[in-house]
Order: structure tokens, then C-alpha cells, then sequence
């Protein structure tokens, strides 16, 4: 093999291989968009939520995640807290209920000061997971659909943040 043919062998390669990352670069890029049949209902009260909604997706869960738990939390919540849920509808019936706190998190040093929010599906004053509760029937996975790794929203200098859990 000539030297002029190694070099077109080597850069027909390397298209090939920059060709099927641009294409798994825009299939994955169609699959994000695609829609995902999921109905989404944020509030920033749990007296905002549907009662019958919340208490069939969460019923079974834990005492962190009833109700009445967490209208006394809001009541009397720690300083730095501010709480919000989310119900998650397939077909518009109640398929999971979460939980969420947003803390202000702040470290002092002598010379440096900071401050970040972040935002935690969980109970940040419980141990265990009281984040998320799925409703007693399971919702249908969709064929070839990839879930994303989980991940932490966090508001620093530089405005909100996510990375990765």
C-alpha cells in the first residue's frame, strides 16, 4: 500500500467516524425532544396541588410524603427552606408525586464568602428517601426511551447551575 493510500484509508476513516458521531449526536438530539406523554403540575404549596391527585400518587408512601406532613412543614419550615411539589399525569391520571425543597445553602470563610440555592427532591430535615412516590399502578415504559442519569440544580455565582448527581 502506497504512502497515498494510508493517508486516504486514515481520513476516509476519520470521516466515517466524525459521520456517526454527528449522526448519534442527532439521533440523541431528536430522542430529547421527542415528546414524552408526561403532564406536568408544579406548585409552590401543596394546597395548590389536587388533593385527590397527590394522595393517590402518593398513598403507600411514607409519612413524608402525606399531606398533612407537609402543610405543617410549610407552616413552620427551617429558615433557609422554601418547599415545592410536582404530580406527574400520564393520560391525566396520577402517575408520581415529588417532593421538593430549594435551600440556601452559605459558607463563610475570613477573607470569602458564598452562597448557592439548590434544589433537593427529598426532605432535606428526614433521612431516607421521601422524595418521590409512584402511584400504585406503574406507568408504561416506552420502548427504546433512555432516562437521563439524575442530576442537581443549584443557583451559585454564575446563575443556575446543573450537573450531575
Amino acid at each position: 500500500m502506497s504512502k497515498t493510500s494510508k493517508k486516504r484509508a486514515v481520513r476516509s476513516g476519520m470521516w466515517r467516524k466524525l459521520l456517526g458521531k454527528l449522526s448519534d449526536t442527532c439521533e440523541a438530539h431528536r430522542e430529547r425532544r421527542r415528546p414524552s406523554g408526561y403532564g406536568f403540575c408544579l406548585a409552590d404549596s401543596i394546597e395548590f396541588v389536587r388533593p385527590g391527585d397527590w394522595d393517590h400518587a402518593a398513598s403507600g408512601a411514607s409519612l413524608f410524603l402525606q399531606r398533612e406532613y407537609l402543610e405543617v412543614l410549610e407552616q413552620a419550615p427551617p429558615e433557609n427552606l422554601r418547599m415545592r411539589y410536582a404530580v406527574i399525569y400520564r393520560d391525566r391520571a396520577p402517575v408520581a408525586a415529588a417532593a421538593l425543597q430549594v435551600a440556601r445553602i452559605s459558607a463563610s470563610d475570613l477573607r470569602k464568602s458564598a452562597s448557592a440555592q439548590v434544589v433537593v427532591c427529598g426532605n432535606l430535615l428526614s433521612w431516607g428517601s421521601h422524595g418521590v412516590a409512584l402511584a400504585p399502578e406503574k406507568p408504561r415504559a416506552r420502548s427504546g426511551r433512555r432516562w437521563r442519569r439524575p442530576s442537581i440544580a443549584f443557583e451559585g455565582r454564575k446563575g443556575w447551575q446543573v450537573r450531575p448527581a
